[in-house]
């Protein structure tokens, strides 16, 4: 029922519906019920999730992570994966715009 239900509302992940149903199915009764998501009520996703791209920003963003660092890798590793996790999370990604004084469209 879910995945059909995802279906029609065209969910642009079909292939990700069993995955997107486990999430949400929390205390793993594989049954979706009220209190499985009560949190999306109160929950907030950050602007990165929602934003429209913006390859004026990134370019922005690139030119001044390079000025900065001269190289990628080097800004990878003293600026954006700090804790040497392979990632770069939302907070971390702000961070590293306040260091370089990026301060356009940062999630785009």
């Amino acid at each position: 029922q879910f995945e059909a239900a995802l279906r029609r509302l065209d969910f642009p992940f079909p292939e990700r519906a069993s995955e997107l149903f486990e999430c949400l199915d929390l205390d793993g009764n594989h049954v979706l019920e009220e209190d499985d998501i009560q949190f999306l009520e109160k929950w907030r996703p950050a602007p990165i999730l929602t934003a429209e791209k913006n390859p004026k920003a990134r370019e922005e963003f690139r030119e001044l992570l390079l000025q900065r660092y001269g190289r990628p890798v080097k800004a990878w590793r003293h600026l954006l994966d700090r804790d040497g996790s392979n990632r770069c999370n939302w907070h971390e990604f702000l961070a590293a715009c306040k260091v370089i004084g990026c301060k356009g469209d940062l999630a785009g």
